[in-house]
């Protein structure tokens, strides 16, 4: 079985994965229609559709940073669980990444959010011991969120100056 990412090109591209994006999300850890319209255009910014055996499966949206890479966004289809969608997907990011993977998942109490944080233990990623709030997307207040790294022990000046990138970045916070 072969997966592939394929970059999203036009705005019919972009259709593909929209309404995933607005189902898999909630509204506070997602950007508005609007935002999201233009994120394939901004700089540093990849959208990528996950296809497997040619069939769509998800999509990822990425960041690559300096000397980090920041993942977004990662959703799969619900017709594409259970086939390893996520995971391969995960391994495609790290071969076509430049360093080490951060991301951002929701505190780990119960339900989905405990399922997530085990999909990226099972899948290498480490729960870093690092205070973090997610910025708003929509100018309201900071979401409490976990990081997230495909390298262990980070040292927290590396992580800081990350952080501090993402916030830029990412979430055009100055």
């Amino acid at each position: 079985m072969c997966l592939k990412l394929r970059t999203v090109q036009n705005l019919e591209d972009l259709e593909i994965i929209r309404d995933l994006y607005f189902t898999a999300f909630p509204s506070e850890e997602r950007r508005s229609e609007e935002d999201f319209s233009r994120q394939p255009n901004l700089p540093g910014c990849q959208v990528d559709l996950v296809y497997h055996d040619e069939v769509y499966a998800g999509f990822c949206i990425w960041w690559q940073l300096e000397g980090f890479a920041f993942l977004e966004h990662l959703a799969v289809n619900p017709e594409m669980r259970g086939k390893k969608t996520g995971q391969k997907t995960l391994n495609k990011l790290r071969e076509v990444v430049q360093g080490p993977l951060l991301l951002e998942i929701e505190p780990p109490l119960e339900g989905d959010a405990l399922r997530r944080l085990h999909f990226y233990l099972r899948n290498g990623f480490y729960l870093l011991d690092k205070p973090y709030r997610q910025p708003s997307y929509h100018g309201g207040e900071s979401l409490e969120m976990k990081l997230m790294s495909s390298h262990e022990n980070l040292p927290y000046d590396v992580l800081d100056l990350w952080i501090d990138l993402v916030k830029k970045r990412v979430y055009n916070v100055i």
